[in-house]
């Protein structure tokens, strides 16, 4: 591999320090990134996320340097989520989980805000999934796509393994779905997809409001 940075010992996942309580106003899908270049204002608020199928981000692992400059746009990015299905074998599954780390751990030496993004199968994959990621850092998490009971199951036996082990600062969880018990166990941050939407709204309204002061204070000082 061309670049390496510090990894952990068991499997040589690279290391990201991450960071403490970083709640981004809003995450912005890498597949629309065209469009949200178009508001660096608030794209720098903002944090990329990569909820979507592999093949859309796959070229920022192929060849990452041409996508350095899109991806620091952004106030903060999320590791790229990479798929670790539970049917899938234990090495794709462990492969997986170290192209998301070493994207992540490149950004950070880089000097970009990291938020690891998280992802397991079944209990087998706890060897792994949590490796690399220090103590107390902002993690993200993804619900979008637990839709039987199987999949919620192992995903809540998964959260709190990762509460365990990790103590995180915050999570932020992407996806309509959530399970209110879970947030006992950890502060949490929601996010939609729909979260862009109602950023931008809050920031028209923000404008609208300004443009009125300024209004009224000219008519006053007439």
């Amino acid at each position: 591999m061309e670049e390496r940075y510090p990894e952990e010992p068991r499997y040589g996942l690279p290391v990201i320090r991450g960071q403490r309580a970083l709640q981004p106003e809003a995450l912005f899908g890498w597949p629309q990134r065209t469009a949200h270049q178009k508001e660096p204002e608030v794209l720098a608020d903002g944090a990329w996320h990569f909820y979507a199928d592999d093949y859309r981000f796959e070229p920022v692992w192929k060849r990452p340097r041409q996508y350095d400059g899109i991806v620091g746009a952004a106030g903060a990015v999320l590791t790229p989520d990479f798929s670790v299905y539970r049917d899938w074998p234990w090495a794709a599954q462990l492969w997986n989980t170290y192209r998301s780390r070493w994207l992540g751990a490149r950004w950070e030496h880089g000097g970009l805000a990291v938020i690891p993004t998280l992802n397991w199968g079944t209990w087998e994959s706890y060897d792994f999934a949590f490796l690399g990621i220090a103590r107390g850092a902002t993690v993200a998490v993804s619900t979008i796509g637990d839709h039987d009971a199987a999949a919620q199951r192992l995903f809540r036996a998964g959260y709190e393994a990762m509460v365990e082990r990790l103590e995180p600062s915050l999570v932020l969880v992407y996806g309509e779905r959530w399970d209110d018990g879970l947030t006992e166990l950890a502060p949490v941050a929601r996010y939609s997809p729909q979260g862009v939407l109602e950023m931008r709204a809050r920031l028209a309204a923000a404008e609208d409001r300004r443009q009125m002061k300024l209004f009224t204070d000219e008519v006053q000082d007439e």
